[in-house]
């Protein structure tokens, strides 16, 4: 008896989050290597592999298409650990992998892209700005503020040190290194081991950190 099933013609679907993954990263790819100005619905589809068409189904244009990418990328991040270490020798070690881990989300080549377009003007801009922010660097301070209020009611730090103290410390294992990758002259995490450097960091403000001996 013949197969009466009919034959699916031409190409098979791609499920729609398939397409807006591949759509998502081919503005990103975009943005990182050339820029706002030349990341275009026709080089985004390009990029792609797919039909400008495919692309309109999903969004009016390209502006949609970032604000998108960074909602995503702002609903994503990763907090700092909370955990309170069991003694004072642990909180250097603790802070250590609390900054390793924020690295590999806000100095990523991804964050980086974002970072150097959200200092282009462009429609909508300063309501992704602060939605950047607030779920990056200034969520960050938040939890590292509120962690080391915990550790100076244990003693577990240096009864000197303030919790806003570290935003400072921030600056110094965050700041200088998304400044050189934004200029191109460090790649990103992971190209780039930032745990050296944070080592270094956390040297520095070691004395001013560590609980005094009794």
């Amino acid at each position: 008896m013949p197969n009466t099933t009919p034959t699916r013609r031409g190409r098979p679907l791609v499920p729609e989050q398939e397409l807006l993954e591949k759509i998502h990263a081919a503005t990103i790819s975009l943005l990182q290597a050339r820029g706002y100005e030349a990341t275009s619905i026709d080089e985004i589809a390009r990029t792609a592999g797919m039909a400008k068409k495919t692309i309109y189904r999903f969004y009016a244009n390209k502006d949609r298409i970032i604000e998108q990418v960074i909602l995503l990328w702002s609903s994503s991040i990763v907090p700092l650990p909370g955990a309170v270490p069991e003694s004072s020798d642990d909180v250097l070690r603790a802070l250590e992998e609390m900054l390793c881990a924020l690295t590999q989300r806000v100095l990523s080549a991804e964050a980086i892209a974002l970072y150097k377009l959200l200092q282009t003007p462009f429609t909508g801009r300063e309501a992704l700005l602060a939605l950047y922010r607030a779920k990056g660097i200034d969520n960050a301070r938040r939890l590292l503020r509120e962690w080391f209020t915990t550790l100076r009611a244990k003693n577990l730090i240096n009864p000197h040190w303030q919790p806003e103290d570290g935003n400072y410390l921030l600056s110094m294992a965050i700041a200088a290194p998304l400044r050189d990758m934004a200029l191109g002259v460090l790649p990103p995490v992971p190209q780039t081991a930032l745990r050296p450097h944070i080592q270094d960091v956390l040297r520095f403000v070691a004395p001013l950190l560590q609980a005094q001996p009794g």
